[in-house]
Parts: C-alpha cells; sequence; structure tokens
C-alpha cells in the first residue's frame, strides 16, 4: 500500500523552479527526472525510502512548491519534517539571491545573465555521500559519460523501492 502526503514549500524569491529541476536532470529517469513541469527522485529519511514529485504552483517572483511524498509507509511528523529540511536543502529553497542581483545589475555581462537565469539556484544533493560520490564521478570527461557512471553504481548499489 502507497501513502500520500501533499505539502507546500514557498522558496525565497526569486526563484525559477524549472532552471532548477531540469538542471541536472539528464541521466535516468528511474532515479531522478523532469518533465512536463514535475521533478521526481527518491530520498532517504530514517531509512524510509520517499518518492518526492515537486511541481511548481507559483511564479518566479512568487514561488510556491506543491510537493507529494509517496512512501510505503504512513510518515510520521518527524519524518516528515526531515524530509521538508530535504526538499529545502536540495533545492536550495532558502537561498537569498537578492544581494547578489544587486551587486551585480551595474555589470554589463553578469546582467544579462541574471536576465536570462533569474531565480537560478543550482540543486544540491541529499546526502554528503551522496555530494562526495557526484563530484567524484563528475571529474570525467563529459556529463554524458559521468551521468552513465553515476546511474549505473545507483541501479547496482542502491536501495530498492517497491513502488
Amino acid at each position: 500500500m502507497s501513502y500520500l502526503t501533499n505539502i507546500k514549500l514557498k522558496p525565497i524569491a526569486s526563484y525559477n523552479f524549472e532552471l532548477n529541476a531540469r538542471i541536472f536532470t539528464g541521466g535516468d529517469p528511474q532515479i531522478s527526472g523532469y518533465d512536463k513541469g514535475r521533478f521526481w527522485q527518491v530520498i532517504n529519511v530514517n531509512n524510509i525510502l520517499i518518492l518526492i514529485i515537486v511541481k511548481s504552483s507559483g511564479t518566479v517572483e512568487e514561488p510556491e512548491l506543491s510537493i507529494t511524498l509517496k512512501s510505503d509507509s504512513k510518515l510520521a511528523d518527524e519524518d516528515l519534517k526531515l524530509a521538508e529540511n530535504i526538499i529545502i536543502s536540495m533545492f536550495n529553497l532558502d537561498f537569498d539571491l537578492k544581494k547578489f542581483y544587486e551587486y551585480m545589475k551595474n555589470d554589463g555581462v553578469m546582467s544579462k545573465l541574471i536576465q536570462q537565469l533569474r531565480g537560478l539556484d543550482s540543486r544540491t544533493t541529499p546526502t554528503v555521500f551522496e555530494s562526495l560520490v557526484s563530484s567524484i564521478i563528475e571529474q570525467q570527461i563529459s556529463l554524458r559519460a559521468s551521468q552513465s557512471i553515476e546511474r549505473h553504481m545507483i541501479k547496482d548499489y542502491g536501495d530498492r523501492t517497491s513502488s
């Protein structure tokens, strides 16, 4: 039996969910992905595997994320709070770029880039171990090669879900 929990989170503006979700999701869709406005990934919270499905229900200047948590067991309040904190960290939802934008507004090159990439806060990994492994793998010659290696490692050594 699957349990669904829905939550809403409000990132600090400016926040562009599409840019943030798409930036590193070119790998295997069984691991994580972004398609048709929805990002998905499995996270581990207190040894409970949770599929998170995130979509934007706001705008870049008034961002809001609608998140569905799917698990095999009912989530305790503590697990729900930890999952929420992992998502906030993964998507840098509490990172404020206002001072950066203000500082760079008169720079000819940076101001043009900021207009194109406004609201981009690069996603992070949910755990230190995943960050270390990704950092080593991503030193490969190409992004495609690193994604292939990462996909094989996750499939061979990652946790399995029943979903």
